[in-house]
């Protein structure tokens, strides 16, 4: 598929493969962009101006709209988070003592060679909620809320910023809800683990 836009950016979209995650139950497509801006077409015309960057498209179907995944969907979704992550990841991630311990949603804390966008029918419900849970657990994981003062929701707060950049995000009552109980039980299991280290 040729793409052409009247700022003179030019791009290709060629479909690599597709296949099916039973883990994370969703349709994985590998797609490759090819592009060039006008700019570069004026300098030279040949096929080496044409860049090229990786593109994975994750579809996850088992969450139905204004409601959150239930039984072996939401640990489906769970491992989507996961595997959304490792597909974006830069190749010389920084440790975790690299990353600053600041709650604020609107900068990540990590830097991604390859940055997600999370759309839903409307990308704000199922969105928000995925967004949240993956800026949270990643923080989580790094140990950044390991020491949250009591008069602090780490939940509230990410999900009141993102607000802030987008009305509705995290749309529902069940789905605020949600990020709360499995924020609850991922904890537990990350000071689990701690404990068990010698």
């Amino acid at each position: 598929m040729l793409i052409v836009l009247a700022t003179g950016f030019e791009g290709k979209v060629e479909l690599i493969s597709v296949e099916e995650d039973a883990t994370s139950r969703c349709a994985m497509r590998h797609l490759k962009l090819y592009y060039k801006s006008a700019k570069a077409e004026e300098d030279q015309n040949d096929d080496e101006d044409w860049k090229e960057k990786e593109i994975y498209h994750l579809l996850f179907v088992g969450w139905p709209d204004f409601s959150v995944p239930e039984g072996e969907n939401r640990n489906a979704m769970l491992k989507l988070i996961t595997k959304s992550a490792e597909l974006s990841k830069p190749p010389n991630v920084p440790t975790p003592a690299e990353f600053p311990p600041a709650l604020d949603p609107a900068s990540e804390p990590s830097a991604t060679a390859s940055p997600r966008i999370i759309h839903c029918s409307a990308g704000v419900g199922r969105s928000g909620t995925f967004i949240a849970l993956d800026f949270l657990l990643a923080h989580l994981e790094r140990g950044n809320l390991d020491s949250v003062p009591d008069d602090v929701d780490p939940i509230f707060d990410t999900v009141n910023a993102m607000r802030r950049q987008r009305m509705m995000m995290v749309q529902s009552e069940a789905q605020f809800l949600f990020l709360y109980d499995v924020m609850r039980l991922a904890w537990l299991e990350h000071h689990r683990a701690a404990d068990a280290e010698p």
